[in-house]
């Protein structure tokens, strides 16, 4: 897998990690913007990946799962038997997502 072979995927599991293998800090993303003098926010990536999952066609349930949002959070049936994880179809998506993000598509 690719991931698996970044030098720094670690041994902890985590994708982005510190020195030693811990995960970083939820405003770390936040810090390194600012420290690049980007005038953005972590939630502003969040907003256009979901702006270009409805402009592709991305399904609805399929583009909230990709984000962690709770399909049915509103409706405690939906919610209750709404279990799949939909991982293939997420996986298509963030091969598209990733080619637009590239220059690619």
């Amino acid at each position: 897998m690719v991931l698996e072979d970044l030098p720094f995927a670690s041994a902890r599991g985590y994708l982005f990690s510190k020195p030693g293998g811990w995960p970083i800090h939820n405003t770390a993303m936040l810090e390194r913007l600012r420290s690049l003098g980007i005038d953005a926010t972590v939630h502003g990536f969040r907003s256009t990946f979901r702006d270009w999952c409805a402009a592709t066609g991305v399904r609805f349930d399929v583009a909230e799962l990709q984000l962690q949002h709770k399909i049915g959070q509103g409706d405690a049936t939906v919610g209750a038997y709404y279990r799949t994880t939909l991982l293939d179809e997420r996986r298509e998506v963030l091969q598209g997502w990733a080619g637009f993000l590239s220059g690619d598509s």
